[in-house]
């Protein structure tokens, strides 16, 4: 089996950028940026919501098609986006 070309995976399962590897010299500079083996990838994304604005997160639950209320807390919105 031939090892190269080798894919590379930086980012999540659900959103990643990949690089193909030449050789082991290039794989080895890849891995040091961050680059792995797409099974090695985290899940999902972990996001801080607790950075965004109530703007911010209101549009994103808008996005998502869900609801939420004019008097909604800041940690309200942020339970219905991790709900």
């Amino acid at each position: 089996m031939q090892e190269y070309p080798k894919a590379l995976y930086k980012g999540h399962k659900k959103n990643h950028e990949h690089v193909v590897a030449k050789n082991a010299e290039h794989e080895q500079e890849l891995r040091d940026a961050g680059y792995a083996d797409h099974w090695d990838l985290p899940d999902d994304e972990v996001i801080d919501y607790s950075s965004w604005t109530a703007e911010k997160l209101r549009e994103e639950i808008t996005n998502r098609g869900k609801e939420f209320k004019a008097r909604d807390s800041k940690s309200d919105l942020i339970a219905i986006l991790e709900g």
